[in-house]
């Protein structure tokens, strides 16, 4: 993945004008729906939001929500072209299904160090 220019975001909310906020926050929004039980979903982390060299969007969404047993579970999300990729836990699952495509999409964003925008958890909670 190459390098991307990294951008400061303030927290007194010109960042919420942003495309690329509005993007990732619809992505959170799209990995809310997956959850057992959607209002235990919330962003635990930052939220990372770059494109590649073929103007592919990646977005990386650390998140803490409820399991079946009532407990919580914290994870990380992968998505790029706006499509759910999957989670940090099943990438290094012994029984891991993803193809390899997937496998090298999110070996790819793991890898990243730069990314364009750099979203709070408390900012993006905000916008859900």
């Amino acid at each position: 993945m190459s390098s991307i220019l990294v951008t400061s975001c303030t927290d007194k909310g010109p960042y919420k004008s942003e495309p690329e906020y509005q993007y990732v926050v619809s992505m959170c929004r799209v990995l809310k729906g997956y959850c057992r039980n959607p209002d235990s979903f919330s962003v635990s982390g930052d939220c990372k939001y770059g494109i590649n060299d073929q103007l592919t969007k990646f977005v990386v969404i650390p998140f803490r929500a409820q399991n079946g047993f009532g407990g919580y579970n914290t994870d990380i999300a992968y998505f790029s072209k706006d499509v759910f990729r999957g989670t940090y836990s099943e990438y290094y699952s012994s029984s891991c299904s993803y193809d390899i495509v997937t496998k090298i999409i999110i070996a790819d964003m793991m890898a990243a160090n730069n990314w364009s925008h750099v979203y709070s958890a408390e900012q993006v909670n905000n916008g859900l």
